[in-house]
């Protein structure tokens, strides 16, 4: 494209794959705005503007993406001859040039919000200065830019992912979890109203640096079979990591949390981590004497998960996430990243013993050392005609797989303490841990990718009740996905004095939920209410009243008997606002209530969830 003169403005286009010997892919010589655009592939093969040779006027690029352009000489992603450039939001990266991989200035520029990374051996910035502007908030992942303006950072590594579509059709950089780009800018700063794609800018008190705006998550519910959860939210001076499901507390070895020998409390993926530094006498971890269910895990199926993050290490180190493994009976499991016979080569990689069978299994490729991973191990048993099925996840990708039909496969279980974050008397690697959660049954990849896709907002830690004496709630702790294919399985009950989930099934187009209730003193209505995953208010659902008189089934424990006048909810499930957690509410009122003077905070109800994760 060339402007020799005139005025051109260039909105959501991509201009890319085109050769020139110099301005690739624009020629500008005139006054010019780009909005929303992607200039990529484009090259300068004799001079100079492999993206863009801005050669005369006022030039103007907003919410932009520059990247995987290169030129012979100077500016692989642009060239800045002309009056002024000014680039806002807008990310420039993965370009090449002798000089100023990036963006090589000889006249004029102004950043704000901008994102100028991994632009190869010319740097990201060369020729004169860029001017200063108050505006700020760059970010450069090497100190050749010299940003100096408030909220910028140089030598500072964005985190960006490949480029890609990320839901629009122009292809943007988008920005990985722990990304320093991410809510970086003050809303007050903030100069445009949505990013490259149209999403709305700031997603929360803050906008993001560069052509991507990454989209606010909620919390996911916890899948269920959670046996223990250490969110390791501790601050310095705890001498114990909680864990807030099964009450087995980690205790600190030797030092306090944040003193000079101990563990250290640090950002994480989703509040506070845990970072394990190496230390001259090793002593930098926690252990945990396990109780209850947490004590038989090995002994059928279960999963291991958490964010972690690691420096490079020497060849065939290891960066513990837990170890359970009894060498002397060559029985349990450890869970831990390793650089397997090259420095700087992480994997991650799983090790059980059943006191016979010995083995490991280990991922395809390599982790990026020092930025965040969410990591996975399931272990199931009898699946798909082997005895044994584990499988190990990357951020959600599965990346290793061990089957077979060892021997005589039996129990994981020992009597050592399960360590977390180091194992004692080894030459072990630091590591920074976070949401480390431990299953009794092997999830499904698509519960872990919805760990995943929470990101930063993590696991929901307890939802919001109405508050009031009259609340029975119940169910909360009974959240599970629901079957794929059609399936009926029981419920997990909680509160057995109002009402009794019997199954859930799902058939055809609709979700169907069978309850039971106990003796009422007279008649009632009873309803159902759904909450959406998003927290909308919530909402009646256009089903029963269903009258259910005091002579109504009562409980008949410990097994259930003949069932009678049982409330069917079906609701079609394409009702329901697509795939998430889902909190329902089984409400019993006086009969005949008034629905206009209903109060969810003064009538008793089953509380209870489940997933749509399809």
């Amino acid at each position: 494209m060339v402007n020799e003169s005139g005025t051109t403005i260039l909105d959501a286009s991509t201009v890319s794959g085109n050769t020139a010997g110099s301005g690739g892919g624009i020629y500008n010589h005139g006054p010019m705005t780009l909005t929303r655009s992607t200039m990529s592939m484009n090259r300068a093969v004799g001079g100079s503007g492999g993206g863009i040779w801005h050669d005369g006027g006022a030039m103007t690029i907003s919410n932009s993406t520059i990247s995987g352009n290169t030129a012979a000489v100077n500016g692989g992603g642009i060239m800045i001859d002309g009056t002024v450039l000014t680039l806002t939001s807008s990310t420039v990266a993965a370009n090449n040039a002798l000089n100023g991989g990036g963006m090589f200035n000889n006249n004029n520029a102004i950043l704000n919000s901008t994102i100028v990374a991994n632009n190869g051996a010319g740097g990201n910035c060369g020729g004169k200065p860029i001017l200063a502007n108050l505006s700020g908030h760059n970010l450069s992942s090497d100190a050749t830019c010299a940003f100096n303006s408030p909220g910028d950072l140089n030598n500072t590594n964005p985190l960006l992912g490949p480029l890609a579509s990320n839901g629009s059709l122009a292809e943007t950089h988008g920005l990985l979890p722990g990304s320093p780009a991410i809510d970086a800018v003050a809303a007050a700063s903030c100069t445009v109203s949505t990013d490259q794609r149209g999403v709305a800018r700031p997603q929360g008190a803050f906008c993001d640096i560069g052509a991507f705006e990454g989209v606010l998550t909620s919390c996911v519910f916890p899948p269920s079979g959670m046996v223990a959860w250490w969110p390791f939210n501790e601050t310095a001076g705890a001498t114990s990591l909680q864990d807030i499901i099964g009450g087995n507390n980690a205790t600190l070895f030797a030092s306090q949390l944040g003193a000079a020998q101990g563990p250290q409390p640090v950002p994480g993926m989703a509040g506070g981590a845990m970072n394990f530094p190496k230390l001259g006498n090793g002593l930098s971890g926690a252990r945990v004497g396990p109780q209850g269910a947490l004590a038989t895990v090995g002994a059928a199926d279960f999963t291991i998960d958490a964010w972690v993050q690691v420096p490079p290490a020497p060849a065939n180190r290891l960066h513990y996430i837990v170890n359970k493994f009894d060498t002397g009976q060559n029985r349990g499991y450890a869970l831990y990243i390793v650089s397997p016979g090259v420095a700087g080569s992480e994997r991650l990689e799983f090790k059980w013993g059943d006191g016979t069978n010995v083995s490991t299994v280990q991922t395809i490729s390599n982790l990026t050392t020092g930025q965040w991973h969410h990591v996975a191990v399931t272990f199931a048993r009898n699946v798909g005609g082997f005895a044994l099925d584990i499988r190990l996840y990357v951020d959600g990708v599965q990346q290793g797989q061990q089957t077979g039909n060892p021997p005589g496969l039996g129990s994981l279980v020992n009597f050592v303490f399960l360590e977390i974050g180091w194992q004692p008397g080894t030459l072990d690697e630091p590591i920074t841990i976070d949401e480390l959660e431990i299953f009794n049954r092997a999830l499904r990849q698509s519960e872990i990718q919805s760990i995943v896709n929470a990101g930063s907002a993590g696991k929901c830690k307890g939802m919001p009740l109405p508050t009031g004496p009259t609340h029975i709630v119940g169910g909360g702790a009974a959240c599970f996905p629901l079957a794929q294919p059609p399936g009926a399985f029981p419920v997990v009950n909680n509160n057995p004095s109002l009402a009794r989930p019997l199954g859930e099934t799902i058939s055809g187009n609709n979700y169907s939920w069978l309850f039971e209730f106990g003796a009422f003193a007279g008649p009632v209505d009873i309803y159902l209410l759904l909450q959406l995953p998003n927290n909308l208010p919530v909402w009646f659902l256009q089903y029963p009243p269903l009258a259910v008189s005091s002579t109504a089934v009562a409980f008949m424990p410990p097994t259930l008997g003949p069932v009678s006048a049982n409330p069917l909810f079906t609701v079609p499930y394409n009702a329901l606002a697509g795939t998430g957690t889902y909190f329902g509410h089984v409400v019993v009122v006086p009969g005949g209530t008034n629905l206009a003077t209903f109060s969810l905070a003064s009538s008793p109800y089953y509380y209870w969830c489940f997933q749509r994760t399809f």
